[in-house]
């Protein structure tokens, strides 16, 4: 399943070893993201530092990494318009643009980017149901 995924979904897995990290490393899932998704982690990295219950962070952050391709900005030109008149939330854009350039839904943590109906968006809890891990 190809899924565009937000940052707080891979901060998430980066603090616990749980089930949103469970399914971030599942085989099933292609996953992809904007290029600042890199910024907006470097950004928070001591605060997941400090925050992390894991004790292998650093590990589980490149191995993480590894698993999304990440888009440039300049791969979205053709779905960005459409992406800025739809997305609840400003900052979101980019993701939005990316999950309509590739056809497939948006996992993420953040409460009211379905407040649209052109985007798929997707919680950790509606991908536990679908593969039967919750």
């Amino acid at each position: 399943m190809r899924l565009v995924i937000d940052a707080n979904i891979l901060f998430a897995a980066l603090i616990k070893d749980g089930k949103t990290a469970e399914l971030l490393f599942h085989k099933q899932f292609d996953l992809h993201a904007p290029a600042h998704l890199r910024d907006e982690l470097n950004k928070n990295l001591v605060e997941i530092h400090e925050k992390s219950k894991r004790q292998d962070v650093e590990t589980a952050n490149a191995h993480a990494l590894e698993r999304i391709t990440i888009h440039d900005l300049m791969e979205l030109r053709d779905t960005w318009n459409l992406a800025t008149d739809i997305t609840p939330d400003p900052k979101d854009v980019a993701y939005f643009a990316l999950a309509l350039a590739l056809d497939c839904p948006f996992w993420t943590a953040e409460r009211g980017l379905e407040r649209q109906d052109t985007v798929r968006v997707v919680r950790t809890a509606d991908l536990l149901l679908h593969f039967n891990k919750a």
